[in-house]
Formats: structure tokens, C-alpha cells, sequence
């Protein structure tokens, strides 16, 4: 699976771009109205500030439940996840929620 995240904030005046590329295993267990899914992610992560970019290393643990609409679409109720990044030899951990709509091929 892969795995693309972006967040934006301000801090003291000065925008901040994150952004997130993961890539790893998913395990499911499929019901008839619910997939339960966990994954553990590897990859990198940019972040662009004042001007410069700096990349590093990012690795992830998280899951959660999708409720099936039907074959090809399904509500993910919620994912959330525990990352960690890695920039100029300095280890950061961050929580990640989010929700929205799956779409099986």
C-alpha cells in the first residue's frame, strides 16, 4: 500500500509544508458490513520552511474500520495513526486522524 499525507500550519509567522510518502503491508480482516485494516509504513517525509527544504526518514504504525457501502465504495469511520520522522539527526512523533471514503478497484 502506499500512503501520501500533506499537513500546513504557521508557526510564528513562517508557513510550514509537511509532507509524508509511505509505503508498507496491510492487513485486513473483511466482514460483510466492515473491513478492520492495520498497516506498518516506511518511507521519507519533506518539510519546506522560510524558504529551504529539508528530507528524512518516516516510518508509521496505525489501522482502523471501514464500513462497506458496497463492493466498489466504503466510509473509512476513522484511521489514525503514530509517526515518526526523522529530520537533521532529530526524531519527531506525531499522531495522524483522519476520515473519508474508500474506493475498492
Amino acid at each position: 500500500m502506499a500512503d501520501f499525507g500533506g499537513q500546513y500550519r504557521s508557526i510564528s509567522g513562517t508557513r510550514i509544508q509537511q509532507y509524508e510518502y509511505l509505503f508498507g503491508p496491510r492487513f485486513m480482516v473483511r466482514g460483510r458490513r466492515a473491513t478492520l485494516f492495520a498497516h506498518g509504513l516506511v518511507g521519507g517525509n519533506t518539510i519546506h520552511a522560510a524558504g529551504s527544504s529539508t528530507h528524512g526518514f518516516a516510518a508509521g504504525v496505525g489501522g482502523g474500520p471501514d464500513y462497506n457501502m458496497s463492493n466498489h465504495f466504503a466510509i473509512r469511520v476513522v484511521q489514525a495513526d503514530y509517526l515518526r520522522t526523522r529530520l537533521s539527526n532529530v526524531w519527531f512523533h506525531d499522531a495522524r486522524v483522519s476520515m473519508g471514503i474508500v474506493v475498492k478497484f
